[in-house]
């Protein structure tokens, strides 16, 4: 079967536990989840039980937005968006589960908490989207009161800084362990931005709008828990992690007095996610409309001193997701995983028998592909030019690597998912697995070439084709 860009090495046991890992506002995208739609009944369904709710609670058709041309699409705004990222968390996860792919632990960063304490069996569906339509009410009434940042820095690091903005910034999240989202007012951010980029290190603001995992949000405590008063808790079916508390959520949390202390207090993603790899899993599946939390699982899994995990993707701007669909599933067969068919159509049933075409004992001990550079002729100018030609690669061409090859990724408008993407193309075309952290520690095209051929870097005497840790 030919390796998917998107889904990293299998390096992982059958017997592995499996984690669904449910993403945060910002992940939506226009015309998200239709192709699976038309392909899979059971996701189709499972989407239209979201539609009638949200119909319900937040006013609106899901599925009516999500199939808006390009012209009209309200999507981007957060009031639209949430409930569509939901409707899509939820119909994956219940689409993966029917088909065997089913997680021992869940955890959620933010708006993905709602979803993850319904997979787990302690919110309804219906009880869902009450939480979410309290949500959306919410970031109406806060929208534009605050910006936030990414800086790629420790949590530990920055808190020193913050102590000299009077608590006109704070940490929103704590996303990783060189990683935090900043919230607060621009004067005082665009100082921390100038800052940080003068020392090259990565920031950015990012796009969300809502003021969420700060003082902004306390105002409207009594609100939240008024309006989610007829919540009704269940046992929870799998154990759910909570990034409010940065550990496993207890038996009495996702009540209305813990949703408006998630929404007040920083989320504390990188805690709860090092709780998760700690009990041993190594299989972690994002769930989303567009994958951004691989960077941080795979920094918090390199920090852990793992090197024998699979982070799944099941969506992504750049595959078509009915593609990424089944070459997942197809991926999930030739580790050695079972999966029941019955949730397929006949005819994607037929093209993952296409693309398992395996022995019975084949599952994979290694990946092999084709190294574009074999390892005696690497050069210091064979790597800087094929560090350029991806930097123009993950940039669909807009970024043209200045011959300066002492410019920083960040001044060069890389940002942290196109880093990602540099990552993987450097991966597959080196044959050798580099850690994301790399890219933050050699920032500049010369450093990154400096490792790359250095021992560490697996350099020519050192370099192998193949997966780190197999034989």
């Amino acid at each position: 079967m030919k390796k998917d860009p998107n889904i990293l090495d299998i390096r992982s046991t059958p017997d592995a536990k499996t984690a669904f890992v449910f993403s945060g506002g910002g992940t939506q995208r226009k015309k998200m989840g239709l192709i699976l739609m038309r392909k899979n009944e059971f996701f189709r369904r499972k989407m239209e039980e979201c539609d009638a709710l949200a119909g319900q609670y937040c006013g609106y058709s899901v599925i009516e937005e999500i199939s808006r041309p390009a012209d009209s699409s309200r999507i981007d705004d957060p009031v639209i968006g949430n409930p569509c990222i939901l409707s899509i968390q939820v119909s994956l996860a219940h689409l993966l589960i029917e088909l065997g792919i089913r997680p021992d632990l869940l955890l959620g960063h933010s708006l993905g908490e709602i979803a993850a304490a319904h997979i787990g069996g302690m919110l309804s569906l219906e009880d869902a989207f009450k939480v979410v339509a309290t949500q959306i009410a919410v970031s109406g009434k806060t929208k534009n009161k605050a910006l936030m940042i990414h800086v790629s820095v420790s949590h530990e690091k920055i808190i020193p800084l913050l102590k000299q903005f009077d608590h006109r910034v704070q940490v929103a999240a704590v996303n990783s362990p060189d990683s935090v989202i900043l919230v607060g007012q621009k004067e005082a951010l665009d100082r921390i931005l100038a800052d940080y980029s003068a020392k090259n290190i990565f920031c950015k603001y990012i796009s969300i709008i809502e003021p969420f995992h700060s003082v902004h949000i306390k105002p409207y405590s009594d609100f939240i828990v008024r309006s989610l008063d007829s919540l009704r808790l269940e046992a929870p079916a799998v154990p759910v992690y909570s990034p409010v508390r940065g550990k496993m959520a207890e038996p009495d949390d996702f009540g209305p007095g813990y949703w408006s202390r998630a929404w007040i207090e920083p989320c504390l993603f990188y805690q709860a996610l090092r709780e998760v790899i700690a009990t041993g899993c190594d299989v972690f599946v994002e769930i989303a409309p567009e994958a951004v939390l691989q960077v941080y699982i795979e920094e918090c899994l390199n920090e852990a001193g793992r090197n024998s995990y699979w982070i799944m993707k099941t969506m992504t701007r750049k595959t078509p997701e009915h593609e990424l669909f089944l070459n997942n599933l197809a991926a999930w067969i030739s580790a050695g995983r079972s999966l029941r068919l019955h949730a397929l159509s006949p005819e994607d049933a037929t093209a993952l028998e296409a693309r398992t075409a395996l022995k019975p004992d084949s599952r994979p001990q290694k990946v092999n592909d084709p190294v574009v550079i074999p390892a005696q002729t690497y050069s210091r100018n064979i790597l800087q030019n094929l560090v350029k030609e991806g930097i123009y690669s993950v940039s669909n061409r807009e970024i043209v690597p200045p011959s300066d090859t002492d410019i920083g990724f960040i001044h060069m408008g890389l940002n942290s998912f196109m880093t990602l993407e540099l990552k993987d193309y450097l991966t597959q075309k080196l044959g050798r697995f580099i850690p994301i952290t790399v890219f933050f520690e050699y920032p500049t095209i010369d450093r990154l070439v400096e490792f790359l051929l250095s021992p560490a870097g697996g350099g020519p005497k050192t370099a192998k084709a193949g997966v780190p840790g197999t034989p």
